[in-house]
C-alpha cells in the first residue's frame, strides 16, 4: 500500500510539474486600422414603372419605354455590359378601399443596373434616363471594385496587425513582461458604403461622391514571458 502510495504521489507531482511547464501565460489584444479611400465604382438602379388596365398592356407600354431608356444608356457612352436588366415584375393592383379588394389594374416594373467607371457621369446617365422615360431612380452609390478592395484590406491587415502588436508592447512592458510568441489570430474586415448627395434640378442632377471608411480588426492572443 505503501508504494503504491508513494507511486501515486510521484505520479501527481510529475503531471503537476508538466502542467506548470505547459501553462501559458497571454495577452489579447485587437488591433484597428482603418482608410478613407475614393470610390472608383458607380452603381444606379433605375427603371420605368408602368400601370394598364391588363397585364399585357401594362408590360407593352413599359418594354417600349425601356428600349428609350436603354438607348439614352448606350448614348452617355456606357461600355459593353455596364447597363443590364436586374428585375422584371408584373403583378396586379388592387383597390383596398372597398369593402372586398377590386382588381383595378396590373403594374409592371422594369429596373436596370448601371455599374460604371464613370463616375463623372452620374448626372448625365440619369438625366438622360429620365427624359427617355425611366420614372424610378432608386439606387445611387459610389464604391470599389473587387480588386481595389482587396489591395486595400491587405494594407489594412497588416497595419492592424501591427497595432495589435505595438499595443501588447505598451501593456506589458509595465508588467515586465515581453510578446515571446503568437497563438491565434482572427481577422475581421469592415467598410460602409459611400454617402452620395443628390440634388434635383430643373436642368440636371448634380452628384458629389463622397469617401468611405473601410477598416480592419485583427484579435491576437500573444504569448509572453517574463523579460
Amino acid at each position: 500500500m505503501k508504494v503504491l502510495l508513494l507511486l501515486a504521489v510521484a505520479a501527481a507531482l510529475t503531471t503537476g510539474a508538466a502542467y506548470a511547464e505547459t501553462w501559458e501565460r497571454t495577452i489579447s489584444v485587437t488591433g484597428t486600422a482603418s482608410a478613407v479611400l475614393d470610390p472608383d465604382i458607380l452603381t444606379i438602379e433605375l427603371g420605368v414603372e408602368t400601370q394598364a388596365s391588363t397585364a399585357m398592356a401594362a408590360l407593352a407600354e413599359n418594354s417600349a419605354l425601356m428600349e428609350d431608356v436603354f438607348e439614352a444608356l448606350r448614348e452617355a457612352e456606357l461600355s459593353d455590359g455596364d447597363a443590364s436588366t436586374s428585375r422584371l415584375e408584373v403583378y396586379p393592383v388592387y383597390d383596398y378601399e372597398q369593402d372586398d379588394p377590386v382588381l383595378i389594374g396590373y403594374m409592371a416594373v422594369n429596373t436596370v443596373s448601371v455599374n460604371t467607371d464613370m463616375l463623372d457621369a452620374a448626372g448625365a446617365i440619369i438625366d438622360g434616363a429620365v427624359k427617355a422615360g425611366a420614372n424610378r431612380v432608386d439606387y445611387v452609390s459610389f464604391g470599389l471594385s473587387p480588386e481595389r478592395m482587396g489591395e486595400a484590406r491587405d494594407q489594412l491587415i497588416e497595419s492592424a496587425v501591427l497595432d495589435a502588436r505595438a499595443k501588447a508592447d505598451l501593456a506589458l512592458e509595465p508588467l515586465g513582461y515581453g510578446v515571446i510568441g503568437v497563438k491565434s489570430v482572427n481577422l475581421d474586415e469592415g467598410g460602409g458604403g459611400w454617402p452620395v448627395l443628390a440634388m434635383a434640378e430643373s436642368r440636371s442632377v448634380p452628384i458629389v461622391p463622397g469617401g468611405s471608411e473601410v477598416s480592419a480588426r485583427a484579435h491576437i492572443v500573444f504569448l509572453m514571458a517574463k523579460t
